[in-house]
């Protein structure tokens, strides 16, 4: 007889199904993580996307119209949002969320909010100037996955697999009866989508971005901006791989940027400060310092994996 994993959600209403926030809705569905799954869009174009793809059960495009009753008797479990959208937007989309469900929701049902969101000090000094009804709390989650892809039509179930997510138990907002609640329950979720879960503090978990997301990026947009529209002719795998991240929505970058932008910039000085010394290393021809940080760097790079 196969064992079926017990249902940790009655409903998910994911707030912004892209990428990464389809690709949750899909392997929620594999896991069998949740009774219900409902997307809300900002464009009601896209609502047939949704349900063609099997991202969502139900979809909307009105944010309350997701916080129906039609979905909560389901069962007894609890509900979540997840918050998928560019960072900027999603502190005022937490604050709609507690103001719809402080005036539909005031009863014991229990409601999770957690988010994708890459950046986390700014979402969760915003997080803790809100009102939040007794039954509700916030935990921030990270997963470190994701391409220079978007859109629903490029969500997969398997995006999160054998990946790390993050979550900031210190960044926790709300009820203080679901303290002890939250972090079990949002690292499980994580866990059944096929993430191993790391936590982090807020701080921890910006100041590591910076340099091992962040800065990657900057630097990806740099190098594809140096070369001209005559030069492409010559750009081989090498330009290509260093430039693949260029490619990622500026409307989602623009955010992230800007809200880590001291710990981005911090890691941008020792960047500097590295192309520096490898500038003199070459005017000097000093090979063997080279190649120690050619062999040093290979190292780094095969215990990474494939």
């Amino acid at each position: 007889m196969a064992f079926i994993m017990k249902v940790l959600f009655s409903r998910i209403i994911i707030v912004g199904p892209g990428l990464l926030g389809g690709s949750v809705a899909l392997a929620a569905a594999r896991g069998h993580v949740c009774r219900t799954r409902v997307g809300v869009v900002r464009n009601r174009g896209n609502i047939p996307v949704l349900l063609n793809q099997g991202v969502a059960d139900r979809a909307v495009s009105r944010l309350e119209d997701a916080f129906t009753t039609e979905d909560a008797a389901a069962g007894e479990e609890p509900n979540l949002v997840l918050l998928a959208t560019p960072v900027r937007a999603i502190p005022r989309l937490m604050a709609d969320v507690l103001t719809i469900l402080h005036d539909c929701a005031p009863g014991e049902k229990k409601w999770f909010i957690t988010d994708v969101g890459s950046t986390k000090a700014e979402i969760t000094a915003a997080a803790r100037e809100l009102s939040f009804p007794k039954n509700v709390c916030y935990l921030g989650s990270h997963p470190i996955a994701g391409s220079e892809q978007s859109g629903p039509q490029n969500a997969t179930a398997s995006l999160f697999d054998d990946r790390v997510t993050i979550v900031t138990p210190d960044g926790y907002c709300g009820c203080e009866s679901l303290v002890s609640e939250a972090l079990p329950l949002i690292t499980e979720f994580w866990e059944r989508l096929g993430s191993r879960v790391v936590p982090l503090t807020v701080l921890e978990h910006d100041s590591l971005l910076a340099k091992t997301s962040h800065l990657p990026h900057v630097m990806s947009v740099a190098l594809a901006n140096l070369l001209t529209e005559n030069e492409l002719f010559a750009a081989g795998s090498g330009f290509r791989d260093m430039t693949r991240l260029a490619a990622g929505s500026d409307e989602v970058w623009i955010d992230i940027l800007q809200t880590n932008r001291e710990r981005l910039a911090l890691e941008l000085g020792k960047l500097i400060v590295a192309l520096d010394s490898w500038k003199s290393l070459l005017e000097r021809d000093d090979r063997d310092s080279m190649i120690t940080l050619l062999q040093q760097a290979g190292k780094i790079r095969h215990a990474l994996g494939s």
